[in-house]
């Protein structure tokens, strides 16, 4: 599930995410056209669950019609192990391969599960196949996760792997300022 919070306007763009921001923007823009896939990383609080969420809500404004899946890694494993239990894994496959923008989340937690990474690599060549668009976002870049299927990696790696990094004074100043003007909006809305 996207969260609304999560939008381009509520995120601050500086020399440590320029890149990263306006890769996620074309993506939104533009879904399946460029970066196939998009792998996004940094350490935890720097973005990168609030760029996947402003890309799906963009690219969903743009085009309401478009399918769309967010999840973060663990959530993807366990349903899919939920589907195999169960024995709808093929209902569960075409579901997701319905999908014409694919947001996953924290990939690095699919080390070890060897049955969610060869079903994210199945997902990611059936999304190529079609022009769908698929974004990672990690904690590290692909290179160093170690316990992911090197077919996989080669896949995430295949398309645009942007970081984001600290942001430096400026931005953090920027942050500061819009956080602020948020907080002062919700406590003293416009009258209608």
């Amino acid at each position: 599930m996207l969260d609304g919070r999560f939008r381009f306007e509520t995120f601050v763009v500086g020399p440590s995410n320029r890149l990263a921001v306006s890769a996620a923007r074309a993506v939104a823009e533009a879904p399946g056209r460029t970066y196939l896939p998009l792998f996004l990383y940094a350490e935890s609080g720097l973005g990168k669950t609030h760029l996947l969420g402003a890309i799906g809500f963009h690219a969903a404004a743009l085009d309401p019609q478009l399918s769309t899946a967010y999840r973060a890694a663990e959530v993807f494993a366990e349903q899919l192990e939920t589907a195999v239990a169960r024995g709808e894994l093929n209902a569960w496959r075409r579901e997701w391969e319905a999908m014409r923008l694919l947001l996953l989340d924290d990939v690095q937690f699919l080390e070890g599960r060897t049955d969610a990474q060869a079903e994210l690599l199945r997902l990611i060549d059936h999304a190529q196949a079609r022009g769908n668009q698929v974004v990672l976002a990690s904690d590290r870049p692909p290179g160093d996760l170690d316990a992911l299927d090197q077919r996989l990696l080669s896949r995430m790696s295949g398309g645009l792997i942007a970081d984001i990094a600290a942001p430096e004074r400026e931005t953090r100043r920027a942050m500061l300022r819009l956080w602020r003007e948020l907080r002062r909006c919700l406590r003293d809305p416009a009258p209608l």
